[in-house]
């Protein structure tokens, strides 16, 4: 599930001095037994800050995580490598960091996302903003859960997004293409339009 709990951040930096918060819902689509297909409500808040009009820093905290027992955080930040009119390109480091709060277990897994966006305007509107790109997660840990061995180091996904905005307020759509080479015969009935492997993420996130 890495890789899976939230939307994309900051794809497009903060303008300097500019605060955030931001709330997310959803996660890779399931089939749940005599309901229906659903996204997993997987819940997150967050805070960013622009620290320059190319840079933003921001941290969120993972609430469904925490229901079950797991602190979950990440810090990172955002930095605009190249802008072009109405266009763009960034990337986001990022550390994810994860506490049992059962077995004092603790578990960090640095990440890094590359984006593009597009802006658009429509006469009398707000910039809206379509976006594309891919996220990378590293999991440095030797052995996943019940002392398996872990033998995929590298997670990638990857996504497309629209955003919303309006004077105060965006929100964010976004689907993601979770891990499409890896068997997700695990714990839940994964929904994949490739069969036994990957699966496919919706999210939504107001900022």
């Amino acid at each position: 599930g890495l890789g899976s709990c939230a939307p994309t951040r900051y794809y497009k930096p903060l303008e300097k001095g500019q605060h955030a918060v931001s709330g997310s819902f959803g996660g890779p689509l399931i089939n749940v037994p005599g309901i229906a297909p659903m996204p997993i409500p997987f819940t997150s808040l967050g805070y960013g800050y622009g620290v320059s009009e190319d840079a933003t820093l921001y941290s969120h905290w993972h609430s469904t995580a925490a229901a079950f027992g797991v602190w979950q955080f990440d810090l990172g930040g955002s930095y605009r490598l190249w802008k072009k009119e109405n266009m763009g390109v960034s990337i986001a480091p990022t550390f994810n960091f994860l506490v049992d709060q059962f077995d004092t277990d603790f578990r960090w897994y640095p990440q890094l996302d590359a984006n593009y966006y597009w802006e658009y305007k429509k006469e009398g509107e707000k910039v809206n903003d379509f976006y594309a790109g891919f996220d990378n997660w590293f999991d440095p840990q030797s052995q996943l859960a019940h002392g398996q061995p872990n033998t995929n180091r590298w997670i990638w996904n990857t996504h497309v997004g629209h955003t919303f905005n309006r004077n105060n307020w965006s929100y964010q759509l976004e689907l993601k293409v979770l891990a499409p080479y890896l068997n997700n015969n695990v714990v839940v009935d994964y929904i994949s339009p490739f069969g036994d492997r990957g699966g496919i993420g919706f999210y939504f996130g107001i900022t």
